[in-house]
């Protein structure tokens, strides 16, 4: 039981420590719906073996002139997905 905990606190700190080191963020706009969409192609085999059910519901952002946009952005640093996603 002992060992549990202490594997487990270990392996925390080790991931807090790699979230720590990542590199400042290098901001481009990129479609929400785009990176949902290859995110839910990159881990499709893990959804489907673990029984998980990825749903997404992209709803248009409304601007100051009330009307809505069709191709949502957000601001992300790839790199930092990248890093968090695959190597942490």
């Amino acid at each position: 039981m002992i060992r549990n905990r202490s594997e487990g606190i270990l392996t925390f700190i080790e991931g807090d420590r790699k979230v720590s080191k990542l590199p400042t963020p290098k901001l481009s706009s990129f479609p929400i719906k785009v990176f949902f969409d290859n995110l839910e192609l990159l881990f499709k085999r893990d959804f489907t073996e673990y029984g998980i059910s990825f749903i997404q519901h992209i709803q248009p952002v409304a601007t100051g002139s009330n009307s809505p946009r069709r191709n949502n952005k957000c601001k992300i640093g790839r790199r930092q997905i990248h890093l968090i996603l695959f190597e942490i």
